[in-house]
């Protein structure tokens, strides 16, 4: 009767061919999934960019009215960066197009930079950015009057 509890002992844990088929099996998942994940992050990409540009211009924002002086956010078109007041400068992802509207004495044609201007009161010279990448855009809206910035996803059939 020893003998029969010691096989029993042995025969705990898994066999090399039964590791094998779960590697096999994770690795064919892997394969399939890969694609999947790699279109979906163009989308993590766009939704990173505007949304961290879009925080960008909330902290100017609030930077203007708590110091009660009016600051800048600069956007770099050509360099996809933009720097604020009291925070590091953004990088956007690259391969996405930027669309710029702002007023037009905050826009530098020669450089390829916009500026967002935020005011005491909390109200703003207004302005948007379109982040296009791949047929998604979002569009990064400031409201002049309130100052509020909105980030929307783009109609299908917009034309940039």
């Amino acid at each position: 009767m020893h003998r029969l509890d010691m096989s029993r002992q042995r025969q705990k844990g898994f066999t090399l061919i039964e590791l094998l088929v779960v590697m096999a099996v994770i690795g064919i998942i892997l394969a399939i999934a890969s694609p999947r994940v790699h279109r979906a992050l163009p989308g993590v990409e766009l939704r990173q960019a505007a949304y961290g540009l879009a925080s960008a211009m909330r902290h100017t924002r609030a930077t203007a009215m708590s110091s009660g002086a009016a600051h800048l956010l600069v956007l770099d078109i050509g360099q996809s960066t933009y720097s604020y007041p009291g925070g590091e400068d953004g990088v956007l992802a690259t391969g996405l197009e930027i669309d710029v509207t702002t007023d037009v004495t905050l826009m530098d044609e020669a450089t390829r930079r916009a500026g967002f201007l935020f005011f005491p009161d909390g109200t703003s010279a207004g302005g948007q950015v379109v982040v296009k990448g791949g047929t998604r855009a979002l569009i990064v809206d400031i409201d002049w009057l309130t100052g509020r910035i909105v980030v929307t996803e783009a109609e299908k059939d917009m034309s940039f």
